[in-house]
């Protein structure tokens, strides 16, 4: 299981993105993934029809771009003085994958 947000130096100081992944590894091959984006749209997202390209399969580097790419064409993004739609969707993408290779590895 993993968290990170990303902040930005507004006067707010409040999270751009935060990302939140748990996947259940069994000898490398992904029997269950979670994935909740938030801080950069109205409300926090998962999106199973892209957690579920992990079923079955080890989270290898071209599947964790494959999910990344996945969160970030479907998260409606906000903009405001914390960053543009287009800054959020890039770093959803970029989270996405740090998160993803974080839990991979077995990292805490």
């Amino acid at each position: 299981m993993t968290y990170a947000k990303y902040r930005s130096r507004s006067q707010e100081d409040r999270p751009c993105v935060a990302v939140a992944a748990v996947a259940n590894l069994n000898d490398g091959i992904c029997t269950g993934l979670h994935l909740a984006v938030g801080a950069a749209c109205e409300v926090p997202r998962r999106l199973a029809e892209v957690e579920a390209l992990a079923e079955g399969r080890a989270l290898s580097e071209k599947l964790i771009h494959e999910i990344a790419d996945g969160y970030a064409g479907a998260v409606e993004t906000l903009e405001d003085l914390r960053g543009s739609s287009w800054y959020r969707t890039e770093m959803i993408r970029v989270f996405v994958r740090r998160a993803l290779v974080e839990v991979s590895s077995g990292r805490r």
